[in-house]
């Protein structure tokens, strides 16, 4: 626990953004064409579209992980099918979309024993950016006097689900350590569940 200044970004102060990614859904119909969308099997929308490019922009609020379906039947009964996966979770980011926090403060100490009991200065900062609809990478770092670490990692969607994978160094005045991080997340219709190996040196430490 620490007491700090935070600066950093809120994407619930604009309740319409949507800060994860969500199917790149686009195609091209030949003739004027009817477009079914089905969400994990499941329509959820119908619309015609004239002939020639087109994308669905407004793209229902989901959550989890799953695939969206596009059917595209034109003048002719002729059908084409567009499949993309979707994740609607906090671990990724829509592509160029930027998220960051810088903390400042003072370490707190003995909590639930002493009241206004606080110690060292610290800074932290956190950086997160969406490369990809499907990739997210981040960093971090801890800076007090004599105590640093700094970490870097990335989260993925996969057919599975959403995989991270983190490495981290620190050092303070008994030495230096490492951290390795590995997960596994799925938040389907049907499947839910969530897979994590994490293993650190004895020198390790972390604000």
């Amino acid at each position: 626990f620490f007491g700090c200044l935070r600066l950093g970004r809120n994407f619930s102060a604009q309740p319409g953004f949507v800060s994860s990614p969500t199917p790149a859904l686009a195609g091209e119909a030949v003739l004027p064409s009817t477009v079914d969308l089905y969400i994990d099997g499941v329509a959820r929308k119908s619309l015609n579209v004239p002939s020639g490019p087109f994308s669905l922009s407004d793209f229902p609020q989901v959550t989890g992980q799953g695939e969206a379906k596009l059917i595209v039947r034109d003048s002719l009964g002729r059908e084409q099918i567009i499949i993309a996966p979707y994740a609607a979770t906090g671990a990724l980011l829509k592509q160029d979309v930027l998220d960051y926090s810088v903390d400042a403060g003072v370490i707190r100490k003995n909590y639930g024993l002493n009241s206004n009991d606080y110690g060292k200065f610290m800074a932290a900062a956190t950086l997160r950016k969406g490369m990809s609809e499907r990739l997210t990478i981040e960093g971090r770092g801890e800076f007090l006097r004599d105590q640093q670490t700094v970490g870097f990692g990335g989260s993925v969607l996969t057919t599975v689900g959403v995989a991270t994978s983190a490495v981290a160094a620190s050092r303070n005045a008994v030495g230096s350590g490492t951290l390795r991080m590995l997960s596994l997340d799925k938040q389907g219709l049907k499947v839910n569940f969530g897979l994590r190996a994490q293993a650190s040196s004895e020198n390790f430490v972390q604000v």
